[in-house]
């Protein structure tokens, strides 16, 4: 499974899929799936944690949430990587939407 993941970029999970992107300067992060977008974004984050364990993923890394427009939603999204991933620092909220830039 681990080489699978590597060469296709795809990491499952219960209810979607992580795609992973990289170039030289940063991982980008996709989560695709069908569940509601605050319980997709939430399954998401154990997948998350431990696919940037397994592939020793380090330096810029951005992570394409769904789109959550309850604040309340984006911070539990925040707090739940923050607890997966106690040893990583990270900046919540600092993602600009497109759909806001218009």
């Amino acid at each position: 499974a681990l080489l699978g993941e590597a060469l296709t970029g795809e990491v499952a999970f219960a209810g979607g899929s992580l795609l992973l992107a990289t170039t030289p300067a940063m991982t980008v992060i996709d989560i695709d799936g069908t569940l509601p977008p605050r319980t997709l974004a939430l399954s998401a984050v154990p997948a998350i944690a431990a696919t940037l364990r397994r592939f020793d993923l380090g330096g810029s890394i951005a992570i394409d949430f769904p789109t959550l427009p309850d604040k309340a939603d984006r911070r539990a999204v925040d707090t739940a990587l923050g607890a997966a991933l106690p040893d990583w620092r990270h900046e919540p909220e600092t993602l600009v939407r497109a759909d806001r830039l218009a």
